[in-house]
């Protein structure tokens, strides 16, 4: 996924990887920067990687509106997005043609999702083309 990068915090309690603030076509979103931990405001392409899995009535809820999303809530990020077959005890969370892939405690019995996790259960891996 191309996000823009907004700045990199780093703190004492947390000093690496630095949390992220970046800007998607999704909306907004920080997590776990897994970058170079120098890297400036910019562009980048990056693949996600969310700790807990999905795990309905605690982090996961039927989502209400069936479209690929992205939100911040204080220090959660809530990932809304399309389900995908799951294989080997994961599954593809389809955020708009970038997928996440996840594990799972019990499949919802929904399609559109909203997963609801930490900042820092979220982590964003940068790569070239």
């Amino acid at each position: 996924m191309l996000i823009e990068l907004l700045g990199l915090r780093v703190g004492t309690a947390r000093p690496h990887p630095p949390l992220a603030r970046v800007a998607t076509a999704l909306g907004p979103a920080e997590a776990l920067w897994c970058g170079e931990p120098g890297a400036g405001p910019g562009r980048y392409h990056v693949e996600w990687t969310v700790d807990p899995p999905l795990h309905p009535g605690q982090n996961t809820t039927a989502a209400g509106i069936h479209r690929p999303g992205l939100a911040l809530h204080g220090g959660l990020l809530r990932l809304r997005g399309r389900l995908d077959a799951p294989a080997d005890g994961t599954v593809l969370l389809d955020l708009g043609g970038e997928s996440v892939l996840l594990e799972y405690r019990e499949l919802p019995g929904y399609e559109w999702v909203e997963l609801t996790v930490g900042v820092e259960q979220v982590s964003l891996h940068p790569y070239q083309l």
